[in-house]
């Protein structure tokens, strides 16, 4: 209850992140949702993403996006609705992994406001 407060949104959560920027309460259309990709804390720069509207409904939306060069993104939306943005990543393993890479997977589902 109460005003939004950025604890939640600036909790850290795991090795790969999308860290809004934007408020995910005051995304609307006319504004747009700005958020970064971090691995381990740092900007992901130029690393592509999948970005899919939420709707069963033909025709099936889905747009690739791509970080900028300090890892960030500016999404502009058309219509209100329930988004969601997903992104694979491979990396070397922490030392004394099985295995020599580690692959990555993060998505943010989030609601665009008229």
């Amino acid at each position: 209850k109460g005003a939004p407060t950025r604890t939640a949104v600036d909790a850290r959560l795991g090795r790969l992140e999308i860290h809004a920027v934007t408020h995910p309460s005051e995304i609307f259309v006319a504004d747009g949702f700005t958020f970064e990709l971090l691995f381990d804390g740092q900007p992901l720069a130029n690393k592509e993403m999948t970005l899919f509207r939420g709707s069963y409904a033909p025709p099936r939306f889905e747009q690739p996006v791509k970080t900028d060069a300090a890892g960030r993104v500016t999404l502009s939306f058309d219509q209100a609705g329930v988004y969601l943005v997903m992104t694979r990543h491979a990396a070397e393993a922490p030392a004394g992994s099985e295995t020599a890479m580690r692959s990555y997977t993060t998505s943010l589902t989030f609601e665009v406001s008229p």
